[in-house]
């Protein structure tokens, strides 16, 4: 055997050495991260707000086939739950002996499997299980086995993805690591070369299906179905002339997955409300003054003026720019890489991409994620965000509305990694994720 036979054998040894080192890291941490999540007891008490009372009571009702309830078994709901600590369960009355979930449904139904079996948590380990692998398919196919471990790493083991892990009576964690398998397959399909798919139909209902599930998890994130659905149609339009129909029936099985995640919302809002389009949203409860559609809507919260005291376009841009500012403390403890992501960002836009996201995809995302929550139409945030504390070591009570931004935040974040020598972006990685286990315990250890 000559020598350049031998260096080229030695090349291929190291290259798969470097994959399973890679593959390895990645599988230790993702198995760390589901270890600090999910062994520390979780409670419904333990967020103290009547979100996880909610979504436990739903769990356990649609579990036994009962989207409506009587008085009767409302107030056995609620009994059962005061006694270990609740004290707000959010249904609401449509009609006389009628009560409804006033959340969306998506969570709890995914839920009910895992309820059957005796074990809800597993909902949220399935989930971020599904979400590493595949960030880390995605990075590893676009660039090369660092990337995908970096990336998998940045988006699992940011302090608010741990909370949102652990605390499984909330729709948090499964808004953003749906779009994350859902975004995940999509941008496969548009960063491959044509041809190299084995099953591109079926990846694509997948994403279709697992975005759409998204949307009825969490309404708002219907804005992020639709820029998916404007994505691979833009993929599929420049490659019009060499797929013909072929693209079309790509789009058609996006388009099929999301469907049947819609399907389930119609007929869940037909069976309830009597209605295709409903939504509990739109019945009176305690929270009216906080949307900007209600005649009663907020002119103040604990003393703070919303836009409408004056409404004026002054006050809409005032209140844009206190709400920025009051923000950033939270997210950098729930994104403590968010620097990094808003360079990485920046960098896209100037240079071209340096991720397997296009940066005006990027951006539209991290816009659809944070407009329906700044100041402007919904209030609630705004007077979470008035309080000290949840604008501290309570900030999982505020970022838990961006959790949808994980997708983006994590692969902006890696793309500037990369850029960095391969021992500075490890070393990086590993402080990150220490002081995210830090954040993490001293956060449980204020309930």
């Amino acid at each position: 055997m000559n020598t350049v036979s031998l260096l080229q054998q030695n090349l291929v040894t190291c290259s798969h050495s470097r994959v399973i080192f890679y593959r390895l890291i990645t599988g230790v941490a993702v198995v760390l991260a589901l270890a600090l999540a999910l062994a520390p007891s979780n409670h419904p008490r333990d967020l103290r707000i009547p979100d996880p009372w909610t979504y436990a009571f739903a769990i356990e009702n649609f579990a036994q086939g009962r989207w409506v309830l009587t008085d009767e078994e409302l107030d056995a709901g609620r009994m059962q739950f005061r006694l270990q600590g609740g004290k707000y369960i959010m249904y609401m009355q449509l009609s006389s002996d009628h009560w409804v979930l006033r959340k969306a449904p998506g969570y709890p139904l995914l839920v009910v499997p895992f309820y059957w079996l005796g074990q809800p948590r597993l909902a949220n380990a399935v989930l971020a299980i599904l979400s590493a692998l595949l960030i880390y398919r995605l990075l590893a196919t676009w660039r090369d086995e660092l990337t995908a471990c970096l990336g998998a790493l940045v988006l699992l083991w940011a302090p608010i993805s741990l909370l949102a892990l652990h605390y499984s009576f909330m729709d948090t964690f499964a808004s953003g690591a749906l779009l994350v398998i859902g975004g995940a397959l999509s941008l496969s399909y548009g960063t491959r070369p044509m041809g190299s798919d084995r099953y591109p139909v079926l990846e694509l209902f997948l994403a279709g299906l697992a975005t759409g599930w998204a949307a009825i998890v969490r309404l708002p994130n219907m804005l992020l179905l639709g820029l998916v659905c404007l994505y691979l149609a833009l993929i599929i339009w420049r490659r019009r002339a060499s797929l013909g129909r072929v693209g079309w029936l790509h789009l058609a099985a996006f388009g099929l997955g999301c469907g049947f995640a819609l399907a389930i919302l119609i007929g869940y809002n037909l069976a309830v409300f009597g209605h295709l389009l409903d939504t509990g949203y739109r019945y009176h409860s305690p929270y009216q003054e906080l949307f900007v559609w209600e005649a009663e809507a907020a002119r103040a919260l604990n003393g703070v003026p919303t836009w409408l005291a004056e409404g004026s376009l002054a006050a809409i841009a005032t209140t844009l720019v206190h709400h920025l500012s009051l923000w950033l403390q939270p997210m950098l403890l729930g994104w403590p890489l968010l620097p990094l992501a808003l360079v990485g960002l920046v960098l896209a836009c100037r240079q071209g991409t340096t991720i397997p996201l296009p940066p005006w995809l990027a951006s539209l995302w991290l816009l659809a994620v944070y407009a329906p929550y700044a100041g402007l139409i919904y209030f609630g945030v705004s007077r979470e965000l008035a309080h000290p504390f949840l604008r501290g070591w309570g900030f999982f009570a505020v970022d838990r509305y961006l959790f949808p931004a994980s997708l983006p935040l994590a692969l902006l974040a890696t793309g500037l990694l990369v850029r960095l020598p391969r021992w500075a972006a490890l070393g990086l990685v590993l402080v990150y994720m220490l002081g995210s286990a830090w954040l993490y315990f001293r956060v449980l250890a204020l309930r």
